[in-house]
């Protein structure tokens, strides 16, 4: 089967690697981050994806107008 319906249908292929690639970066503040030291003041462009059966994909962008 196809990666993409695996990763629809959740399956992890990774297991403990998984764990092991991502572990060293939880609940670390990094200097270059724009999350961990500053606030977001506004959304000004927003962009959803949305799911049509298996292989097509509507994108929607809104843009707010200063």
């Amino acid at each position: 089967l196809n990666y993409d319906k695996h990763a629809l249908w959740g399956v992890s292929h990774w297991g403990r690697k998984h764990q092991q690639f991502y572990g060293f970066a939880v609940n670390r503040k990094s200097a270059l981050d724009v999350y961990s030291k500053r606030r977001i003041i506004a959304v000004t462009d927003l962009k959803i994806v949305k799911w049509h059966n298996y292989k097509h994909l509507d994108w929607i962008s809104e843009s707010k107008a200063t």
